[in-house]
């Protein structure tokens, strides 16, 4: 999970990224664990990528993601972080992404698609 939030809160923003991750576990009964390094630094804070281990059902792995997605996302837009950092908007982000901007910024990215 890339994102990108501002330095002024950040310890508080990893700490609960983390306890949504393994709260999505508990969901499930899943184990694992996730880890953070930093993509890039920027003026307004640090860009961390959360990488997550998890040991699941094999047939249910999608769901299963789908719960560690909804927690750690609902973090991410709760502390006004970006739920792409810099990547493209593919389907696993789109339900967030849509929450996360506005309807102006949305018909700007639709009407620079159309051409």
């Amino acid at each position: 999970v890339s994102t990108q939030s501002t330095g002024d809160n950040f310890f508080e923003f990893h700490s609960e990224i983390q306890s949504a991750f393994y709260a999505a576990l508990e969901k499930f009964g899943g184990k694992g664990s996730i880890t953070c390094r930093f993509t890039h630094i920027y003026p307004n804070g640090p860009a961390p990528y959360f990488t997550v281990f998890v040991v699941g059902n094999p047939k249910r792995q999608l769901s299963e993601w789908d719960i560690i997605k909804s927690h750690v996302s609902s973090v991410i837009l709760r502390y006004d972080a970006t739920i792409t950092h810099h990547h493209a908007v593919g389907r696993d982000h789109v339900s967030f992404f849509t929450r996360e901007r506005n309807k102006l910024f949305l018909e700007l990215l639709q009407s620079i698609k159309n051409k």
